[in-house]
């Protein structure tokens, strides 16, 4: 359904750098290939890639996911076009006792208010410590261990 009143129409920012409304965006349902989840996890990521040195984890929020994309809000607003890497706690356990965290790299295609939708292009499960943190200990420094369970997003 189109919404064509002016206080409720959302801007945007494409890849490819026009703006838009919110009612100006494409039915992008008819376009997914890949089945989106809804799933509401914690999400951390950061800039990637030569132009980015040591950027600041960024919390926020997956709100679905595919093979292919993820779509999350956050506590600061990213660009079309940003490399990012994002952390997710996955809510399921290795063997039963295992945490893991899916991290998946790409680009963000999308971005409004607050929101961003990115592409992913590579994605892989880490193991995480199972300990709790200590008070003052900095979460966002951890960088969880290799699982051998990678692939590319190459569908």
């Amino acid at each position: 359904m189109r919404n064509t009143s002016d206080s409720s129409t959302q801007s945007s920012i494409h890849e490819n750098g026009e703006k838009c409304s919110r009612t100006d965006l494409p039915d992008i349902a008819d376009r997914r290939a890949n089945r989106r989840f809804s799933l509401r996890l914690a999400v951390k990521c950061r800039r990637i890639g030569p132009q980015v040195v040591l950027d600041r984890i960024i919390l926020g929020e997956s709100l679905n996911i595919s093979s292919k994309g993820l779509l999350f809000k956050a506590s600061e607003a990213f660009s079309p076009g940003q490399d990012v890497e994002a952390f997710i706690d996955w809510p399921m356990l290795l063997d039963g006792h295992v945490r893991l965290t899916l991290v998946v790299e790409g680009v963000v295609v999308w971005a409004a208010n607050g929101h961003a939708a990115m592409r992913i292009e590579k994605y892989q499960f880490r193991t995480r410590s199972s300990t709790k943190l200590r008070p003052g200990s900095r979460e966002a420094t951890y960088i969880p261990r290799p699982l051998l369970l990678s692939s590319r997003a190459s569908d």
